[in-house]
């Protein structure tokens, strides 16, 4: 399966809707409710963007891995340097708080209300807005950012 499929099935997986089946003669059971994490992955992800929107890019480089592939409304590209993981989170012109987070394996897609950050270019008319990351981590590092449509909130609590 190409990267790019790999993209397009996580985003199906994370965004299909629940529920049964429509018109059919035997209803489809409905998937799973997302389940809220308060695991390692949501550790890692609520420090980075608590690193990133105070400014500390460095500190929030050193979350990736090296190589790590990231998308953000482009086609997927791969970082294979800390300067290329620095450069990437640095042209991030929003900082962001993490508000909930949940998994769909291998991923922890990670929903974030936007608002400035020290250093950014400026979040603008973002400020307040949603944003969704699906996230792949590997022993405490990110190996793989890739945005995607904002999920249904959890049923439990937020993080």
């Amino acid at each position: 399966m190409t990267f790019r499929a790999t993209v397009a099935a996580v985003a199906s997986l994370v965004f299909t809707a629940s529920g049964c089946g429509g018109g059919g003669d035997s209803p489809k059971p409905a998937p799973p409710p997302p389940q809220v994490q308060q695991n390692s992955d949501a550790r890692v992800i609520r420090r980075w963007s608590d690193l990133l929107r105070h400014g500390q890019v460095n500190a929030a480089t050193a979350l990736f891995a090296v190589p790590a592939t990231v998308a953000n409304g482009t086609a997927p590209t791969q970082l294979i340097s800390r300067a290329e993981i620095a450069a990437f989170n640095d042209s991030l012109p929003c900082g962001a708080r993490l508000l909930y987070t949940t998994r769909r394996a291998p991923y922890t897609v990670a929903t974030f209300e936007l608002t400035n950050r020290t250093g950014g270019l400026g979040c603008g008319r973002g400020t307040g807005e949603k944003a969704a990351t699906a996230f792949r981590i590997v022993h405490g590092r990110i190996v793989e950012w890739l945005r995607v449509p904002i999920p249904p909130p959890p049923r439990a609590p937020e993080v």
